[in-house]
C-alpha cells in the first residue's frame, strides 16, 4: 500500500507548452518527461494530468505542466490559468503580500487551508483574492466570522458552491468551488474563536488529544493501488459512508487517516442495538398503510405514524460496517495504526 501523502511543498510552478492539438491528450507523461530536466529525481504523481514533485535544496517544489495560452477562458488543461493568476495577483497585491501569508497560516493551521478534496478548504489563490478584496488578514477574518452559507460574492451561472466569487481572469469559473460546507464552517469556527480571544495557537497549534464520550470502533481497509493523492479522499468516502449507515447507532464523530494501512475510526453512542427496535411505517393517510398493517397486525398508531418492533437487520457495528465493505476488519477501541479522533486544535 502506498505511504502517507507528503504535505504539499510551499512552490508551485507550471511549465509552459504551447497548445496544440496532438499534445493535448499527450500533455501527461510526456511533458514530465521533458521537465525531469528540472527535476530530476522527481516523483511522478497525478491530478487531472501526471506532475511532478521534488526539491531543490531542500525546498519542497511542484512541476506542473501546462499549455501557455492567450486567453485565460480558454485553459486546455486545470492549471494553464495559473500564469494569468499569477499576473493578476501581483498587480494588485499592492504591499499585502505578509497579509497573504498571515491569513494562509491561520487557515492551514485550523484546518481549512487547500482546496483538494482531502481538505475542502480554501486554496492559496482564493486566499489571494479574499485577502485583496478585503484589505488583509484581520478584515477578512471579521468578514468570515460573520458569513452564513451561501455566500455570494458574486453573482454566477455556475453551479452553486457554499462561497460563489468570480476568478478574475475567468469571469464564467467560480474560484471558490472546491471549498466544501465542512471546510468553510471550520474557517467561520477558527474566525470567531480568533476574535474572540486572539492566540498564538491559532497559527501554530498544539494538537490535544480528545475526550471521547462514547464507544470507540476501528475500522481497517486495504488501500487502493492508486497514486497516494487520489488515496486519503477514497479513504474519508469510506468513513463518511460508514458513519451515514451508523445513525441508528447514535454516530457522534469520526477520523480517517492513513498508515500502512487505511484506518477510520468512529465514536458512537452504542455498540450493538437491542433484540427489538422501533419500525416506523407509513401514517394512516399515506400509500401501504393498510399493506403494512396486515404485514404487522400488532403494530400501533404512534401519534400520526404506524410503529412495530421487530429485530434489527444488522445488531452491530461489525454488521454494518461488513455490509459495506466485505473486506474491512473491525476492532473495537482505537488499534495499532489508527489515530484518535481530534478535539479544536487551538483552544487552551
Amino acid at each position: 500500500p502506498p505511504p502517507p501523502p507528503p504535505p504539499p511543498p510551499p512552490f508551485f510552478f507550471s511549465t509552459l507548452t504551447p497548445p496544440n492539438p496532438i499534445l493535448s491528450g499527450l500533455v501527461g507523461s510526456e511533458m514530465c518527461i521533458r521537465d525531469r530536466k528540472i527535476l530530476p529525481n522527481g516523483k511522478e504523481l497525478y491530478a487531472q494530468h501526471p506532475y511532478l514533485r521534488g526539491e531543490i535544496d531542500g525546498v519542497g517544489i511542484d512541476l506542473v505542466p501546462c499549455f501557455a495560452i492567450e486567453d485565460s477562458t480558454q485553459s486546455v488543461s486545470a492549471v494553464d490559468r495559473t500564469p494569468f493568476h499569477t499576473d493578476w495577483v501581483i498587480s494588485n497585491i499592492n504591499g499585502l503580500e505578509n497579509e497573504v501569508r498571515l491569513t494562509k497560516q491561520f487557515l492551514k493551521a485550523v484546518g481549512a487551508y487547500g482546496a483538494n478534496s482531502a481538505i475542502g478548504g480554501f486554496s492559496g489563490y482564493l486566499v489571494e483574492i479574499l485577502c485583496i478584496k478585503y484589505g488583509g488578514f484581520l478584515n477578512l477574518i471579521k468578514e468570515i466570522s460573520q458569513w452564513r452559507p451561501p455566500i455570494i460574492i458574486d453573482k454566477m451561472k455556475t453551479p452553486e458552491s457554499p462561497i460563489m466569487i468570480c476568478d478574475p481572469v475567468d469571469d464564467k469559473r467560480n474560484v471558490a468551488a472546491g471549498v466544501t460546507l465542512k471546510g468553510l464552517g471550520t474557517a467561520v469556527l477558527a474566525s470567531k474563536s480568533f476574535l474572540d480571544k486572539p492566540s498564538h495557537n491559532f497559527f501554530f497549534p498544539k494538537y490535544k488529544e480528545r475526550e471521547f464520550q462514547g464507544n470507540l470502533t476501528s475500522v481497517i481497509l486495504s488501500l487502493p493501488s492508486e497514486n497516494e493523492e487520489t488515496v486519503m479522499p477514497w479513504l474519508q468516502k469510506q468513513g463518511r459512508k460508514i458513519y451515514r449507515a451508523l445513525h441508528e447507532f447514535e454516530p457522534i464523530a469520526w477520523n480517517a487517516n492513513m498508515g500502512s494501512e487505511g484506518y477510520i475510526v468512529v465514536e458512537t453512542g452504542m455498540r450493538k442495538l437491542p433484540e427489538i427496535v422501533s419500525h416506523k411505517g407509513p401514517a394512516p393517510w399515506e400509500d401501504g398503510a393498510i399493506e403494512f398493517l396486515k404485514k404487522y397486525p400488532n403494530a400501533i398508531l404512534n401519534n400520526e405514524k404506524l410503529e412495530i418492533g421487530k429485530k434489527p437487520k444488522k445488531q452491530t457495528i461489525e454488521d454494518v460496517v461488513k455490509s459495506l465493505l466485505p473486506n474491512a476488519i473491525v476492532r473495537e477501541g482505537i488499534c495499532e495504526g489508527a489515530k484518535p479522533i481530534q478535539r479544536v486544535p487551538w483552544l487552551d
